[in-house]
């Protein structure tokens, strides 16, 4: 093998060993959050304050109506159903979400401290 390949293979190896760690739970540092947001039309925050290195958001594959994610200032990203986008943040309650019309429903799932 060349030592390229050698390099690469190990690299495969401990990103999947260091993965498994973090889901077996023998990683301290990491803890995963994960849940539901019924969201309105009005602005709500996706979590009560939980830090958080980042969060995945995903519009409900069975809603009907497009979700906006963004700032408790102003939601600009649009999600149509089963869209995700992972948003970097420190703090689960520094997102928003809100809706054009009825109560689509968010999902979300965070790597936190």
């Amino acid at each position: 093998m060349s030592r390229y390949l050698t390099i690469g293979l190990t690299a495969m190896v401990l990103v999947v060993w260091v993965g498994l760690s973090t889901v077996s739970g023998q990683n301290d540092r990491t803890s995963l959050f994960a849940g539901t947001l019924t969201t309105s039309t009005t602005a709500t925050v996706l979590a009560a304050s939980q830090p958080v290195f980042e969060v995945l958001v995903q519009s409900d594959p069975d809603n009907t109506v497009d979700i906006l994610v963004g700032t408790r200032q102003a939601q600009v990203i649009q999600l149509k159903p089963g869209q995700a986008l992972t948003i970097p943040t420190s703090n689960l309650d520094r997102v928003y979400a809100t809706a054009a019309s009825s109560t689509p429903v968010l999902n979300y799932i965070a790597r936190g401290q």
